[in-house]
């Protein structure tokens, strides 16, 4: 293949990796440049070949990494079209990255709460200023927090899942088993829509928990149940990181609290019908 073939076949190459992110691109482009050319020696000197190895690790290294700061922004405010484009246009001027969010419509009003990274020199009163600014009426807020949950103890995460007919109360008496069991709520989701043919509103909810493992769960169990009884709902508690069994299907609740469930859908013993008794018969003689 003739040079210019070869060229074009590097340049490619070199672009898809480059196209990640801005800093990588700044970085690469030297590099990737002294490396083609220190290759033409690399079969007569050995302080060569290391320099061209030297020179690919760095590729993947970026020369001066920016300090990060992790910062929870909340934006809440009537619905209209080109809220979030606006926003992260917004923070994209200031260097600032989504790293996770959740947006949803509540009444008429349109509700973000994102966690971003901006770089250290950029306080997030200075974010939250630039926000305000740009969507006058809202509700704008910003925090500092850390890049991770804080545990203080071992725990296990659960999935708790609950519907049924929608009434005052459910979630401060969800909520207040979980205190008394010193169990951490980690997300929840609720909802409300029309039962069909019931003439009702139907509540649903999801939450992840985190229990310690130190929990007493046929006690923590039991509350739950009582609290199920008590309002005619349906819940469910669930283990996401269960393995399916050997029917292929994953176990509902965890093992300590499947006991009473195990019970109460054991199917009962089909009757063993009586072996029928052998009649013996006379074979009579031509003679009678």
């Amino acid at each position: 293949p003739s040079s210019s073939t070869q060229n074009k076949g590097k340049q490619s190459r070199f672009i898809s990796l480059s196209r990640d992110s801005k800093v990588e691109r700044r970085v690469r482009l030297p590099v990737f440049n002294l490396s083609s050319h220190l290759r033409r020696f690399a079969s007569t000197s050995g302080s060569a070949q290391d320099a061209v190895r030297e020179a690919e690790l760095a590729t993947f290294q970026p020369l001066n990494p920016i300090p990060l700061q992790h910062v929870i922004i909340t934006v809440a405010g009537p619905d209209r079209v080109g809220i979030v484009h606006e926003m992260s246009t917004e923070l994209a001027k200031l260097d600032a990255n989504i790293e996770e969010s959740r947006m949803t419509m509540l009444g008429n009003d349109f509700a973000i709460i994102s966690m971003v990274t901006l770089p250290e020199s950029t306080p997030s009163e200075s974010l939250r200023e630039k926000l305000t600014g740009l969507f006058p009426g809202f509700l704008v807020a910003a925090r500092r927090t850390g890049e991770t949950p804080v545990f203080m103890r071992p725990f296990k995460i659960l999935q708790i899942t609950l519907e049924g007919p929608d009434q005052p109360g459910i979630v401060k008496r969800l909520t207040k088993i979980l205190r008394d069991n010193a169990v951490s709520i980690r997300d929840l989701d609720t909802d409300t829509s029309n039962a069909p043919f019931a003439g009702y509103r139907l509540f649903s909810l999801k939450s992840v928990i985190a229990v310690p493992t130190s929990t007493d769960f046929s006690n923590f169990e039991q509350s739950v149940r009582d609290f199920e009884e008590e309002f005619g709902l349906d819940i469910r508690i669930d283990d996401p990181t269960a393995m399916p069994d050997e029917q292929g299907q994953e176990s509902e609740i965890p093992a300590d609290m499947q006991q009473e469930q195990m019970e109460e859908e054991e199917p009962e013993p089909e009757p063993v019908p009586e072996p029928r008794k052998k009649i013996k018969s006379k074979v009579l003689s031509k003679d009678g």
